[in-house]
């Protein structure tokens, strides 16, 4: 889970989201410092240690004093980083289709150097723009389609 993108905010959770990963279970051992939460271990006084900061969320809390609490939003420990891939869009024309130019490059979340079914493709490094589901990923100009491993590119207009 992640912390959310809005409302109000409460050190407990945001201190399990830091541990475990999960908003509203785990178990925090005594005082929660916020600067721990981000710097990682304990070293300002939290009662237990905490990993560092999970800097392949697309949004995450920076290192830097003061720590503000509305810099967590959207935080999510478990995010992984991505990888980008080049696809040419469309076919093999030399023309750009849909107004995009051939070889665009998006980035995916697995492992591969290239996506497969299931994994989630974005238009853009920060991850914040998905491209919908692990099967059909759609822009407002076109999408990937993902095939059994292979990028087969499909493009709408």
């Amino acid at each position: 889970m992640a912390i959310p993108a809005s409302g109000a905010l409460d050190f407990l959770n945001m201190a399990r989201e830091c541990a475990y990963g999960t908003w509203g279970s785990g178990s925090i051992t005594g005082a929660i410092s916020i600067r721990d939460l981000v710097a990682g271990g304990n070293t300002y006084g939290s009662g237990q240690s905490y990993p560092a900061i999970n800097t392949a969320s697309s949004s995450y809390p920076p290192n830097t004093t003061p720590v503000e609490t509305n810099s967590f939003y959207s935080y999510d420990k478990d995010a992984v980083s991505l990888t980008s891939f080049s696809s040419s869009v469309g076919t093999t024309s030399s023309k750009a289709v849909c107004g995009q130019s051939i070889g665009s490059t998006y980035y995916h979340d697995g492992s591969g150097t290239a996506p497969v079914a299931g994994d989630n493709v974005y238009s853009d490094a920060a991850g914040t723009t998905s491209l919908s589901d692990g099967y059909y990923k759609t822009t407002a100009l076109g999408g990937i389609r993902v095939i059994s491993g292979a990028v087969n590119n499909t493009f709408l207009c």
